[in-house]
This record gives C-alpha cells, sequence and structure tokens, in this order.
C-alpha cells in the first residue's frame, strides 16, 4: 500500500488532525472516532496517504507505537474480517460464508450477512485499539450505537467480531470504567452471541497478519465489573 510517514501533531476535533510532512504543516481525515488518547500523541509517527478528490489533502491509516503499527482506518478492519472470514481462519465460522455486506437490521446498519446450509447470521466487527502489555480492552469511549448494536444482534442469535491491532496480546476483556452499560449488556446477552477477539499484526507495508484467537475471562469482569 502507498502511503507517505508523518509526525503527529494534534487532533482538532474526532475526524480531523494536524500532522507535519517533511517539515510543513498540514490537516488530515482521521478515518476514526475513538478517543485514542494513548495513540495519538504529540510526536509519534503515523502513516498517511493521499485522498482523491476535494477536500482535505490526506487520510490517515496508522500509527507508530513502539515497534507496533495500529490501524486507525477502521474501515480496513471490515477488510481484514472479511479476508479472515473468505479464508476460514476463524474457528466457529469457517463453514460460513458472507452472503451481503452493510446490511440493514430493525434499522440499524450491521456489517455483515453470512449463512451456512443451516442458518443466517448477522455479524458485527469491531476495531480494538486499547491495549496494555497482554489484555486489549473495548470500548476506548462510550458508544450508545454499539450498545444498540449488542441488542438487534441478539435478537437474531448474531456474532460480534473484536479485531485487535496488537500481536503481543494474550486477553481481552470489556473495559467497563469507560462504559459500564455496554460491558453490562454484553456480559448479559453474551449467551445469545458467537463472541471472538482475534489478535493481528501490522507490517511496515501495511499488510496485516493473523496472530491468535485471544481469550475473554468473564470472571475477571464478575469479579471487578459488576
Amino acid at each position: 500500500m502507498h502511503y507517505l510517514k508523518a509526525l503527529f501533531l494534534r487532533r482538532l476535533n474526532r475526524f480531523l488532525i494536524e500532522c507535519k510532512i517533511e517539515g510543513k504543516r498540514m490537516k488530515a481525515y482521521l478515518p476514526n472516532p475513538g478517543r485514542l488518547w494513548e495513540l495519538l500523541l504529540p510526536g509519534r509517527e503515523i502513516y498517511i496517504t493521499e485522498r482523491e478528490g476535494k477536500g482535505l489533502p490526506y487520510t490517515v491509516l496508522a500509527v507508530k507505537r513502539g515497534d507496533t503499527i495500529i490501524s486507525l482506518h477502521t474501515h480496513y478492519t471490515n477488510i481484514v474480517a472479511s479476508r479472515l472470514l473468505s479464508s476460514g481462519m476463524i474457528e466457529g465460522f469457517k463453514d460460513y460464508q458472507i452472503i451481503s455486506r452493510e446490511i440493514s437490521l430493525a434499522g440499524h446498519r450491521i456489517d455483515f450477512l453470512l449463512g451456512n446450509n443451516s442458518r443466517i447470521m448477522p455479524l458485527e466487527v469491531k476495531s480494538c485499539t486499547l491495549y496494555g502489555d497482554s489484555i486489549a480492552m473495548f470500548p476506548d469511549a462510550v458508544t450508545l450505537r454499539g450498545r444498540r448494536h449488542l441488542e438487534v444482534l441478539a435478537q437474531q442469535d448474531g456474532g460480534l467480531l473484536f479485531i485487535v491491532h496488537s500481536p503481543h496480546v494474550s486477553f481481552f476483556l470489556l473495559d467497563f470504567h469507560t462504559d459500564p452499560d455496554f460491558s453490562e449488556i454484553l456480559y448479559k446477552l453474551r449467551g445469545r452471541l458467537r463472541i471472538k477477539a482475534l489478535s493481528i499484526k501490522w507490517d511496515e507495508d501495511l499488510n496485516f497478519h493473523f496472530c491468535k484467537e485471544l481469550s475473554i475471562p468473564w470472571h475477571v469482569y464478575e469479579r471487578e465489573g459488576k
């Protein structure tokens, strides 16, 4: 993938940043509404690409944190999910095919509709960029939309796929400090949803590599979050 490297300077609003490219201050579109407080720090190296047409000249693709490249383009998370599903790399989803994308379900847009010989299943994909040494957490901001998605998916025996942009983590937890309502709803509905959290790695060419499925220790939420 063609990209340029720049230095992050500051976030102007949810979808707009200022960065420095070859000594010049420029604005770029940020296709990610998350807080990203631990990622978008002044001086951090970011990856951007030129935009076609009018408007802002650049779009942010990723940010580098230590030796890890983290995708910030939410659209690419669905591309990752699509390729993993199509290649049969997700345990529990291997016999499903993608029937359609961005479907309307009960007035909400859901990322995928999957099907096999016996059933169909709506699937929502979430991008997770918040993590520590071994634990990834979601969400990093209050998500009213995410709460509604959970209820709609549960009514249809749907699935929820978290794509974690770090190869180092082993566990996935609900960030109940950030959004206790989302965490409680997901915990209550967990028996009616097919939930997976997957770790991926991005290389310097911005190609992704599947690493592993992450363990979800519900007992930690039961002990600490309730």
